[in-house]
């Protein structure tokens, strides 16, 4: 049977089209999370007032824009493609390797919801810790929130921005290495969010901290038998008749 390359092209363009719209999907969704979660801790009455404009337009925009423009650039506009289905996405879009085009996806797309990810968890960690003498009430709430979302960001902050960061400096910096680094290597790394991620929110759970608690309390006080217990003499039992 022979390879068809118009069935090979539109399945690169699925894959690229469909790849790239839930990365930049999951990137704003945890961008807009994290200045959300900074809202209900230290504005809740702001974000109540807007709920409409701070909460569903953003998510909205988040899961709209990504989609359309990864339509638009991939199915729509004109240029020649070159893709290797044994290379991740097919070594990508013609797009992407044009100056003006590719330079803005990667900001725009990538390296933005990725810094705004890492300032505004930075900005809540320190807010937090240091409003904790006048937040003495609701400290124990605002912990796990934080805690819960700290967690999760740390492991999309870990994979994400060494990608984003050394792939900016591929951009403007042509040097051969930083390119194999990005696309050979660091490339594989949001995988790893897919992975974890179920396990971190999983544990983030106050039942399953409850059982994890329990189950470490059992661990450490289980009784075991010792040499001098062991050693022990037999002691008679006498029964009445």
């Amino acid at each position: 049977m022979g390879f068809n390359p118009q069935s090979g092209e539109s399945y690169c363009k699925y894959w690229i089209i469909q790849k790239y719209s839930f990365d930049v999907i999951d990137l704003y969704l945890m961008a807009h999370a994290s200045i959300e979660r900074y809202l209900l801790i230290f504005h809740r009455c702001t974000i109540n007032r807007h709920i409409y404009l701070l909460h569903y337009l953003p998510i909205t925009i988040s899961i709209i824009y990504p989609v359309l423009w990864y339509i638009g650039v991939i199915l729509i506009y004109r240029c020649e493609n070159h893709f290797n289905r044994e290379q991740l996405v097919c070594g990508g879009a013609c797009y992407q390797f044009e100056t003006f085009l590719g330079t803005f996806d990667w900001i725009l797309n990538c390296t933005l919801p990725v810094v705004i990810l890492t300032i505004v968890n930075i900005i809540l960690i320190g807010r937090v810790l240091y409003m904790k003498s006048k937040m003495q009430r609701t400290w124990k709430s605002n912990l796990k929130m934080l805690v819960q979302l700290v967690s999760i960001s740390l492991l999309y902050i870990l994979t994400w921005l060494p990608y984003s960061v050394l792939g900016t400096i591929s951009i403007f910096w042509t040097e051969t290495i930083f390119n194999d680094i990005v696309f050979e290597y660091l490339g594989f790394l949001p995988y790893i969010v897919v992975l974890i991620c179920p396990f971190v929110s999983l544990l983030g759970l106050p039942e399953m901290q409850e059982r994890l608690h329990k189950w470490w309390y059992r661990k450490g006080h289980v009784v075991r038998p010792t040499q001098d217990t062991m050693n022990l003499p037999a002691v008679n039992t006498i029964t009445h008749e």
